[in-house]
C-alpha cells in the first residue's frame, strides 16, 4: 500500500526513484509484485515512471516471465495490459531540437494528429 501511495501520489522524482529502485533490486521482485493482489496494479505506475530504456528492459523481463504471470490470476491481467500496449504503440514523431520550443512542439502536434486522423 505504500509502494502505491508513493506511485501514485509522490513527486515524479520520488517516482522515479522507486520505479528504478524496485527494478534494479531484483527482476525477481518486480515479478513477485505483478502476481501479487495489492502489487499486480502497481506495475502500471511502476513502468511509467521508468525511463524508456529501463521501461522497455522490464517490460520485456516481465514478457519473458509469461508462463510465470500466466499461473496466477493478477499476473494474467498484468499480462493483458502489457500485450494491450504493445500493440497500441504508435511511435512519435522525432522533433529537430534545432527549432525553438514552440516550433517543436507545434510540429510533433501536427505529425501526431495526422498519424490519429489515418488510424
Amino acid at each position: 500500500a505504500v509502494i502505491g501511495a508513493v506511485l501514485q501520489h509522490g513527486s515524479a522524482f520520488e517516482k522515479c526513484e522507486l520505479s528504478a529502485a524496485l527494478v534494479a533490486e531484483d527482476e525477481k521482485l518486480l515479478l513477485s509484485m505483478a502476481c501479487l493482489r495489492l502489487g499486480h496494479s502497481n506495475i502500471r505506475w511502476v513502468l511509467d515512471a521508468l525511463s524508456p530504456e529501463a521501461q522497455l528492459k522490464a517490460m520485456q523481463h516481465l514478457r519473458s516471465q509469461a508462463s510465470v504471470l500466466r499461473s496466477s490470476r493478477f499476473g494474467r491481467q498484468v499480462l493483458e495490459h502489457l500485450q494491450t500496449d504493445a500493440q497500441r504503440q504508435v511511435p512519435l514523431p522525432q522533433l529537430s531540437p534545432a527549432l525553438p520550443r514552440s516550433q517543436r512542439w507545434a510540429s510533433g502536434h501536427t505529425a501526431l494528429s495526422s498519424v490519429v486522423r489515418s488510424a
